[in-house]
Formats: structure tokens, C-alpha cells, sequence
């Protein structure tokens, strides 16, 4: 009866963590409504729950990454050492919750995952809804001529990319997946998004390798047709002649020549501000958000350099322990094709995110948290 409670409660618990995540997504999509008010409370809901998680997952004794608890130590330390005074960083709830809660969905993904008899399929399907609902999101903005909102259709590619590898961990299904990869390329495209762009394609080129070998002649074939296809139309799309291709053209030349949308401008001012930087500063940073003071209101546009700036040298390093420890036991672990194919896929969506943009922040990275604790949980219950 405990096992089936236990269960029960950390199906609920992550059920809850994936709905915050199409929350924070509406919230940062929909930016032509102003909630006001209203962001607080949900923001005080979130860490209401992530309390409550965090208290349930210690009492079950869930395996805990060491770089990741230091991670949070040190983010709670600096927290209350600028809530004590010290620091220029924005102190409240929302922005707390922005960090510490993926964190959460993490360990409360890992339980359940970890537990026997839990319907991990079932589960993952609800994913395919998710996925759906972003293309949907992203198709009204992007195609609709009243209420085109470039900006939002860029933003729901993110949470499309993201989704994309959990769908791909369902077992067979192999026609989902082909059309669930190809939709997204499709959309990344007419996006202009380059980070999009990037990350689609590279999971396309990795999705179409893998179910190629160790398959039939006809999987075989199929495969090799679906990557020279890609590939062919990605190199027709970026030489092509009219004004949106020649606009991505831009783009991508401007990134080339490290003008990424300014972001290289941006790279070299908070660069400049960290050689700046106090010791203490160097090992605890500013505090959260600290970036939008000297950025007119904008964050580092860098997960790395935003990490650094705000929190310092040991969160950022802990945090790069992390995610390097997943990236190792993709070469280490002995776990199926499907999962290392997905975390292939996924960990390509996060280093190019990360690099050029944020995962920080944005509803997706509770997605790609509860995807790593699926994950580690498929290879021996222990990182």
C-alpha cells in the first residue's frame, strides 16, 4: 500500500511540474497580455509545490547529484546574502522560482522514474500533447495575418526543440517521430530563428543516423532519403533568393562575424564588467538578474555568462559538472539506443540554447530538467 502511495504521489507531484511548464511557456509567450498581479501568485504557487517536493523527495531518500546540491547551496547562499544587503540583484519569489524549480522537477522526475511499476509510456505520451499545443501556439502567431506576433512564434519554437527528444524515447511509433521531426525543422525554418535552426537540424541529421544502422534495407533507405532531403532543402532554403531566406542569410553571416542580433556587443560588455569584478564577486557573483542594470533591462543572452554574472565562478562550474557528467555517460552508460539517441538530441537543443540564448528562465528548462531525470534514472538510479 506504501509503494502504491508513493506512486501515486510522485505521479501527482510530476504531473504538476509538467503543467508548470505550459504555464511558464503561456507566460512567456503570450506577451501581449499583462498579468500583472497575477504572475506573483502563480510564482508563490510554484514554490509552494516545490517546497512540498523538495520535503517528499528527501523523506524517499532520492539519489542527489553532488554538483547539483552544490548548485543549490550556493544559490540559496547567495540569495540570502543579497537579500542581507550585499549585491545589486533582483530579490523576488518569481525570479527564485525561475532557477530553483526546474531543479525540483528534476529530483521529483528521477523519483517517479525510479520507482517500479510506474507507467513511464503512458506518461510520455502526454508529451505528444504538449508538443501539439506548442505547434499549434506556433502556427496562430507565425501564419495568421491578424494576430501575427513574430516574436511569439520565435519564442514556441524553443519549447518545440525541447519537446522533440521526449517524444522520441517512445518505444516504436517510428511514424510519430519521423513526422514530429520533420514538423519541427519545418517550423524552425520559417521561424528565423538560428539557434532553432542549428538545433533542428543537427537532431534531424542524428535521428535519421540512428535508425539507420542495425536497420533493414528499407528503414535503410528511407533514412538515407529523409537525411539527403534535409540536408538538400536546408542548403536550398539558406541560398535560396527572397527576402525572408536572405533575411536568415543575414543573420546567420552576422553570427558568423560575431554580431549575433548584438549579441556580440553584449558578450564583450559583460565581459568587460567581470574582469571587473571584486573577488568576492568572482566566487558569488551579483545576484539574480544583476545583468538588467547595466543591459537596459536585458539579460547576458548567455546561460554561461548570466550564471557567472549573477551568481559566480562555483555555481557556474558546478552547474558545467553537471551538465558534463550527462554528457559523459551518453559514451559511458549502457542504456538503449532510443534513450541515447533522445539525450543525443536533447543535450544539442541545450548547448546551442544555452550559448546563444537561455534555458534559464524559460519554461523550457523545466522540460529539459525532467527530461534528465528520466534519463539518469534509465541508466542505474545513481548520479
Amino acid at each position: 500500500m506504501r509503494s502504491t502511495a508513493t506512486l501515486k504521489q510522485s505521479y501527482i507531484l510530476l504531473l504538476i511540474n509538467i503543467a508548470i511548464s505550459f504555464i511558464s511557456a503561456l507566460f512567456s509567450l503570450n506577451e501581449q497580455i499583462r498579468f500583472g498581479v497575477y504572475a506573483s501568485y502563480v510564482a508563490l504557487f510554484v514554490l509552494i509545490v516545490n517546497v512540498y517536493s523538495v520535503i517528499f523527495t528527501i523523506k524517499k531518500d532520492v539519489p542527489a547529484n553532488k554538483y547539483l546540491k552544490i548548485f543549490v547551496v550556493l544559490i540559496g547562499f547567495n540569495t540570502l546574502a543579497h537579500i542581507l544587503g550585499s549585491g545589486i540583484g533582483v530579490i523576488n519569489i518569481s525570479g527564485l522560482v525561475q532557477i530553483l524549480g526546474p531543479v525540483v522537477a528534476y529530483y521529483v522526475s528521477l523519483r517517479f522514474f525510479s520507482l517500479p511499476n510506474q507507467d513511464s509510456e503512458n506518461l510520455l505520451k502526454g508529451f505528444i500533447i504538449l508538443f501539439i499545443a506548442f505547434l499549434i501556439i506556433f502556427s496562430f502567431y507565425r501564419f495568421t495575418s491578424y494576430f501575427f506576433y513574430l516574436k511569439v512564434a520565435l519564442q514556441a519554437t524553443y519549447f518545440i526543440v525541447f519537446t522533440l527528444p521526449i517524444l522520441l524515447l517512445l518505444r516504436g511509433k517510428l511514424l510519430l517521430k519521423y513526422v514530429a521531426v520533420l514538423l519541427t525543422v519545418f517550423a524552425c525554418f520559417v521561424s528565423f530563428k538560428r539557434g532553432t535552426v542549428i538545433s533542428a537540424v543537427a537532431i534531424a541529421v542524428v535521428f535519421f543516423l540512428s535508425n539507420f544502422f542495425g536497420k533493414d534495407t528499407k528503414v535503410k533507405i528511407v533514412n538515407l532519403l529523409l537525411l539527403v532531403a534535409t540536408l538538400g532543402v536546408t542548403y536550398w532554403y539558406l541560398s535560396g533568393e527572397n527576402s525572408d531566406i536572405e533575411y536568415m542569410m543575414l543573420r546567420i553571416s552576422n553570427m558568423e562575424e560575431g554580431d549575433s542580433s548584438g549579441r556580440g556587443d553584449i558578450y564583450n560588455l559583460f565581459i568587460d564588467q567581470i574582469k571587473n569584478f571584486t573577488i568576492y564577486e568572482h566566487l558569488f557573483g551579483r545576484g539574480l538578474k544583476s545583468t538588467i542594470f547595466i543591459n537596459n533591462g536585458l539579460t547576458a543572452h548567455s546561460d554561461w555568462l548570466e550564471i557567472y554574472y549573477d551568481y559566480g565562478i562555483l555555481v557556474a562550474f558546478s552547474w558545467f559538472l553537471f551538465i558534463f557528467g550527462g554528457i559523459k555517460r551518453i559514451f559511458t552508460s549502457k542504456t538503449s539506443s532510443t534513450v541515447k539517441t533522445s539525450i543525443v538530441c536533447m543535450m544539442i537543443a541545450y548547448i546551442t540554447t544555452s550559448n546563444i540564448s537561455h534555458v534559464f528562465f524559460f519554461g523550457y528548462f523545466y522540460i529539459f530538467m525532467i527530461f534528465l531525470g528520466y534519463y539518469n534514472s534509465n541508466i542505474n538510479n545513481r548520479l
